[in-house]
């Protein structure tokens, strides 16, 4: 099944597994240095791309699977905290 292209659902969770997958399989360093990647250009830019589209529902979800993303527990098998509209 195929969610398609810029649904906020697909966002959050292309987002947060990016985040999980460097937390879960990264060293510390490629851990640190994909953070300080992340808050510099990742995180900016797609803010900033969303707010001049207008596309506030897809932001509401990029932060919520950033925010999701990095609160979870590196070790836990439950990275899912909920996603309510």
């Amino acid at each position: 099944m195929s969610i398609g292209k810029g649904n906020p659902i697909k966002i959050f969770y292309h987002i947060r597994n990016r985040i999980l997958l460097i937390k879960r399989n990264g060293t510390g360093l490629q851990l640190f240095l994909f953070m300080v990647y992340m808050l510099i250009v990742i995180f900016p830019f797609n803010v900033i791309k969303h707010l001049v589209k207008l596309e506030f529902d897809k932001l509401k979800y990029f932060l919520k699977g950033t925010i999701n993303g990095v609160l979870a527990s590196r070790f836990s098998n439950n990275y899912y905290l909920g996603i309510k509209s």
